[in-house]
């Protein structure tokens, strides 16, 4: 049976071979450390500009891993159609750190990286990570990332989101990604459901402070 990789959303290319998410990555064990990478488009205003939401997934990602985060690189405003000195030096200096350190460049989803995906492959020395599972449909990213921004921002809605612990069960939820819900939901306790588990993973993100 022949099995094809996904394709990316209004593109009849595949995503390139060094694309990943957590679930489909393997290189965890031979990995020392990550390389965070953040962008934010020019068109996005304030919270969601700044981009802090990424930044703070990668952290919890990368402390429930126990794995150094070597650097961030903020593209802020930098642009998501094209990969290059100038369009994109932040996510290009990143490139640079990750093949002379061998180290995976992780980012809040796949459209961090570029719209057009594909393009990563002309850095096959590199792994990209996203955060976000590679089968999440591009149309529903811009509502994922918007989600997260209020969230690490609560008081722009008038406080802090109602469930302050469940979240922070998000790392470990991401990292089990493959097995059935209800297994999941067991190895978290007594008070979790497959429906909890799915809840929390359809927000993605919750605010809650580092410790």
């Amino acid at each position: 049976m022949h099995l094809s990789l996904p394709k990316c959303d209004n593109n009849s290319k595949p995503f390139p071979s060094n694309l990943h998410d957590v679930e489909s990555y393997t290189g965890w064990l031979d990995t020392s450390g990550i390389i965070g990478y953040l962008r934010t488009s020019p068109n996005q205003d304030g919270e969601s500009r700044k981009g802090e939401y990424q930044k703070y997934a990668v952290e919890l990602f990368a402390r429930d891993r126990q794995l150094p985060v070597a650097a961030f690189y903020s593209g802020i405003g930098e642009s998501g159609q094209r990969i290059g000195s100038r369009s994109t030096p932040q996510l290009m200096a990143a490139i640079e750190h990750a093949e002379k350190e061998g180290f995976p460049i992780v980012a809040f989803d796949y459209q961090r990286f570029s719209r057009h995906p594909h393009k990563l492959s002309r850095f096959p020395g590199v792994d990209f990570i996203s955060l976000n599972p590679l089968t999440t449909p591009a149309k529903d990213l811009p509502g994922i990332r918007k989600r997260a921004a209020n969230t690490h921002n609560p008081s722009r809605k008038g406080g802090r989101p109602r469930n302050m612990e469940a979240p922070k069960q998000l790392p470990y939820i991401l990292s089990q990604l493959g097995k059935p819900w209800s297994s999941i939901a067991r190895e978290l306790g007594d008070n979790w459901s497959d429906k909890k588990v799915k809840r929390i993973l359809e927000r993605y993100f919750e605010w809650h402070p580092l410790e």
